[in-house]
């Protein structure tokens, strides 16, 4: 009788342990949210939160991405984290109390990601591309206050440089009618108050402009819209005489509307600080950065987790005419894909095929800027950029 009781304490034990050392499972966003702020509150190094190697273990699976490219992203996030937290601290974002935490999806066809929002106090932060695991979220690329523009990334891991950060040189100008000769430009940050949108501004018309399929920069007043008109094909581009803020504005559409345009007639617009560019013939996105290979950024709604309406968003690359690549799901195939992308530059096309050293994954940016400088040169004023 001894003996089975001291049996039946030894499996109690075991269990006991084994739940003791089991990593805390939780898919509670709301719970990972709190975690994060208040270790961000008490000046400690958020770094804890990124994926550890069992969830790049997860995330490997789950993509076909290397454990070796997904530690180098890592050790980027952590520095761009740290750059963050940083610039949190200098707009006094800690230390209040957190009264809900919600998430936005965003769209990724292979993990569940989202975009954290923590309500504390009179502040919003927002932890961006966090991932769920089957243990736990982790922090993502960036760390901001909402409504802020999402932090420009221009680091880069190279071995050639000991693994260290490198920066990327990119420019910044306001829009242009003027056709340019070089093409690696970053877009204007735009008036949106929600990153690429502005809800308070839906249905209201915005001075604007539009280039018509000759090339020429037309000035217009354009009714600024939600994102599924702004990004539908279908839908079209309503012309106003005045703007919502200009004097002799007045609601009354039949003293005020001009014309209906067919998106078909553009080849792109302007409104609300952004710029849109048509992708794949299906959809209307951001154009983030132009050139002769363009990045810009689909934005769509989607439900947070206490069933609130939000918006997520994907980005994407693409020539001016051709397939579109989601950069969510560039890691798959990505030396075969962007090869074929860059196929008229073959010295850049096999340095991508051959796996070369600052020519993978991580660097599909410098890949892109180096493209673009490259056609520039071979086709100087071959197409038509919308801004220096």
């Amino acid at each position: 009788m001894k003996l089975i009781y001291f049996n039946l304490f030894l499996l109690v034990f075991n269990l006991f342990t084994i739940a003791q050392v089991k990593p805390d499972k939780t898919f509670d966003h709301e719970k990972f949210g709190k975690k994060v702020y208040g270790n961000f509150s008490a000046g400690m190094d958020q770094g804890i939160f990124l994926p550890d190697d069992k969830a790049l273990e997860y995330i490997s699976a789950r993509t076909g991405r290397t454990i070796d490219e997904l530690k180098a992203e890592r050790e980027l996030n952590k520095q761009y984290l740290s750059d963050d937290k940083v610039a949190l601290q200098k707009e006094n974002a800690g230390g209040k109390m957190v009264l809900k935490v919600e998430v936005v999806k965003v769209d990724h066809p292979k993990l569940t990601m989202g975009n954290i929002i923590i309500y504390a106090g009179d502040k919003k932060m927002v932890l961006g591309n966090c991932i769920q695991t089957d243990m736990t979220w982790v922090l993502g690329n960036y760390m901001m206050l909402d409504g802020s523009s999402i932090p420009v990334r221009t680091k880069q891991i190279t071995k050639e440089e000991g693994n260290t950060i490198k920066p990327v040189a990119t420019a910044t100008a306001e829009p242009s009618k003027e056709k340019v000769k070089y093409s690696n430009n970053t877009a204007p940050s735009g008036t949106s108050g929600n990153n690429f949108i502005n809800e308070k501004l839906f249905d209201k018309p915005m001075r604007g402009y539009y280039m018509d399929l000759n090339g020429k920069i037309v000035d217009a007043v354009i009714k600024y819209q939600s994102p599924e008109m702004m990004n539908s094909p279908k839908s079209t581009l309503l012309i106003y005489k005045t703007a919502y803020n200009e004097p002799g504005f007045t609601e009354d559409e039949s003293n005020n509307f001009v014309a209906a345009k067919l998106k078909q007639e553009v080849l792109v617009f302007f409104v609300n600080g952004h710029v849109y560019v048509p992708v794949d013939g299906d959809k209307w996105c951001i154009l983030l950065k132009e050139g002769a290979i363009r990045q810009s950024v689909y934005i769509f709604k989607s439900q947070t987790g206490s069933g609130k309406t939000g918006f997520g968003e994907s980005q994407f690359i693409h020539k001016h005419a051709g397939k579109s690549m989601a950069v969510a799901t560039m890691g798959l195939g990505f030396k075969g894909n962007m090869a074929n992308m860059v196929e008229d530059n073959k010295e850049l096309a096999t340095k991508i095929e051959n796996k070369e050293e600052g020519y993978k994954f991580l660097q599909y940016t410098k890949i892109i800027g180096e493209y673009n400088a490259w056609f520039d040169k071979q086709y100087p004023n071959k197409l038509n950029y919308i801004y220096k």
